[in-house]
This record gives structure tokens, sequence and C-alpha cells, in this order.
């Protein structure tokens, strides 16, 4: 399957939905993704009424396009946040420039990376009605940085102490719930023996 999106997704009265409109990569799923988003994107130009203007397209396709771009960095994002080297392949990722227009001339607080970047190093924070901020975490990309914990430009301002108790509180919760979790399934099969018993049997 080739690999990015069409140049128009939408052109004349065929509009292309999730996988027919464009792919990125199997692991995100990004054509489930792309199905609901494009339909939605879709639907509301088609409530405007029954005459689809050339700028209706170029509306839906311009959307769709800045959509799937930032779809695309935020998969290549769990790429470049690594620091693994035990292969010539991750080798190769470190030294890789993902994005040529990675200066502050071209910058502009939309798309996956430059977006990473300016709000980590700017704002310092990221926005969590995304990912990323889980992804970048796991990837230990400053996921916290007690400077900007205890600055004065950090909103909001934090009393360390009692930043520390919440997390630990946390903490505490999750173990509890690992523990409940590990003693419920400990009499369980594992899912290798399921399936073997019960979809790749012999007989």
């Amino acid at each position: 399957m080739r690999v990015g999106i069409h140049e128009r997704v939408f052109v004349k009265n065929v509009c292309a939905i999730g996988l027919s409109a464009g792919f990125i990569e199997p692991l995100e799923s990004n054509g489930l993704y792309t199905v609901h988003d494009f339909l939605i994107k879709l639907i509301k130009v088609l409530k405007r009424g029954d005459d689809i203007s050339q700028f209706d397209r170029d509306t839906f396709n311009l959307s769709a396009k800045a959509r799937f771009r930032t779809f695309a960095e935020f998969v290549a994002l769990h790429y470049a946040l690594s620091h693994r080297d035990d292969t010539p392949y991750w080798k190769e990722i470190q030294n890789k420039t993902f994005d040529t227009n990675l200066n502050i001339e071209t910058v502009n607080f939309i798309t996956g990376f430059k977006h990473l970047m300016t709000d980590r190093m700017i704002q310092k924070n990221y926005d969590l009605s995304e990912g990323i901020s889980c992804i970048a975490t796991g990837l230990n990309y400053f996921p916290i940085y007690i400077e900007d914990v205890l600055s004065a430009e950090c909103e909001p301002r934090y009393e360390l102490n009692k930043t520390k108790e919440n997390i630990s509180n946390m903490i505490g919760h999750l173990e509890v719930q690992k523990q409940k979790w590990n003693d419920t399934i400990r009499d369980e099969k594992s899912l290798y023996e399921y399936l073997k018993e019960n979809i790749f049997n012999d007989s």
C-alpha cells in the first residue's frame, strides 16, 4: 500500500474517506481515525446545502490534509523521541532530520514536530487533549522538569510538597489496582493457552 495522502481528497462529486484518502502505517491505525474525522468534516460541508462549491471542496481538502499531516508527525514522533541506538536502524534514526523546516523562521505552532517543541520549550506544557503528552513522557522527553514546575512563568504555580504528595498518592492507588488485576488473573489461562485450547486446537 502506498504511504501518503492524495493531492486532492475531495474531487468533483467524489470524496475519499479513511484509507481511500491516505495511509500512514498500521500500528496507530490512522485508517480508523480518518474515517470518522473526515466524515465529520464532510458532514459540515454537506450541511451548507446541496450546491457544493469548489471553495467547499478546497476547505475540506485543506483541513483533511492538515489533520493527516498532524497524525503523520504524531506517528513519526514515536521514532524521533527515541534514544535507542542498539542497531544500525536506530543509529540512523538518531541522526535523521525529520523535518527540514524545524527552525524559528518557519515555526507555525500547528503541526506535530514544531508544536511539540514549542509547547515544551516555550509554553512549558503539552496540549493534554492529545496523546502526545503520554508518548513524550514515556520516551523521557521532558516529562517533568523541576525548574519549570517551580518557575514563576509556569502556570498554574505549584507548591512542591503538595505536588509530591499528590503524585505519591496516585502511585499508591495504581499499585493497589495493579495488585487487584494480578490477583484476578492469577488462576486464569494465559492468552497462548486459551488460543491453543479454543481456537487453534488440533481436534
